[in-house]
């Protein structure tokens, strides 16, 4: 059986050449264009390789000749640093030598001060015989060495309260107490009896009336008294003095004030310390006083023991001598003088510091 079956033509196929030509020609155009910017991309990266490569040699210069800069100013500062602290040194060894020589100073002028009072003291003791005004003199003298930390300073202190202990162990008289018993004892002596044969009369004449009996007449009484009034006439007395004449008013007068005069120059003494006059004075007026006074009477007895008593208090006791003291004071002067005249002052040379050479900035 014939069927019809539709008939196919085929065409034959027509090549495109021309299109494929324009897109190769497309793309090699377009390598072309990669490539050339490419070469200028690379080109310009070369040349900003270069321009680096410049800037970095420059910087690496200039970080050469910073750094020899640096190593130049490193060295003045060492050596700048150097002769400051030989400066420094310099001026630490002045600055002790100051404070030496200004503590010397300070000891010289407390010396001279000690000194000053110790001879005042010393004054005091021998013209004066005040020992608690010596004694607070001395005590001045250490209050002013206590300021002192030199090592030779303490034996002199040492020596100064040796000196204080051996005044403050010395007994002091009561000058106040001497003088209110003499001016007592000069008070008594206007009241004292003279030796007198008047008075031995009066005292025998009263006894006899005194022991009249009571039934006696009158012939018998004055009989009586007549023969104890010659008995009284003849008196028996033991003196080892020379026998004087009886005085008159006026020489019993001049007598009394001769005795107070002589008391008061004991005064005089007690004020002075003078042991001496004080001594003569005393003996003197016991020697006046036995000589014509009444030495049976209970007023001379009593006032020539006062007398007695004042003659045996010592009114300047012995007091340490400062010469040992004023002494070694001397010696702790000059060995100090020595010392600063050893002591030569220190030069200092100070120069000015130059500035170090300035750094440029690295760019």
């Amino acid at each position: 059986m014939i069927t019809d079956e539709p008939t196919v033509s085929i065409e034959p196929t027509k090549t495109r050449k021309p299109r494929t030509r324009s897109i190769v020609s497309w793309l090699a155009l377009l390598a072309i264009l990669i490539a050339v910017t490419c070469w200028f991309q690379l080109a310009h990266q070369q040349k900003k390789s270069r321009n680096n490569y410049s800037q970095l040699q420059n910087s690496f210069s200039q970080t050469q000749l910073t750094t020899t800069e640096l190593s130049t100013a490193f060295n003045q500062l060492k050596n700048q640093v150097a002769q400051q602290t030989d400066q420094l040194t310099n001026l630490e060894r002045a600055f002790n030598r100051s404070q030496a020589s200004d503590s010397e100073q300070a000891l010289d002028n407390t010396l001279n001060d000690v000194e000053h009072t110790v001879v005042q003291a010393n004054l005091t003791l021998n013209y004066n015989d005040n020992i608690p005004a010596a004694i607070t003199l001395l005590q001045t003298a250490d209050n002013h060495l206590s300021r002192q930390t030199d090592a030779n300073v303490f034996h002199l202190r040492n020596q100064l309260a040796l000196t204080l202990v051996k005044l403050q162990a010395i007994a002091q008289p009561d000058l106040v107490g001497l003088l209110s018993q003499i001016a007592a004892v000069s008070a008594q002596v206007q009241h004292l009896p003279l030796f007198a044969l008047a008075d031995k009369t009066a005292q025998f004449k009263t006894k006899a009336l005194a022991t009249t009996p009571q039934n006696e007449t009158w012939f018998a009484q004055g009989l009586r008294v007549s023969m104890e009034t010659l008995k009284s006439l003849v008196i028996i007395r033991h003196r080892d003095q020379t026998i004087t004449p009886l005085l008159n008013p006026q020489q019993e007068q001049f007598l009394r004030q001769n005795l107070c005069l002589m008391l008061q120059q004991a005064s005089w003494a007690v004020l002075q310390h003078n042991q001496a006059i004080y001594q003569y004075s005393l003996n003197q007026a016991k020697i006046w006083l036995q000589h014509y006074f009444a030495d049976n009477e209970q007023a001379t007895i009593a006032l020539n023991a006062q007398l007695t008593a004042l003659a045996t208090v010592n009114i300047a006791p012995n007091t340490p001598d400062l010469t040992p003291l004023l002494q070694s004071i001397h010696d702790l002067q000059q060995s100090n003088s020595l010392q600063m005249n050893h002591t030569a002052p220190v030069k200092v040379v100070t120069g000015a510091v130059s500035k170090a050479t300035p750094v440029g900035a690295v760019v």
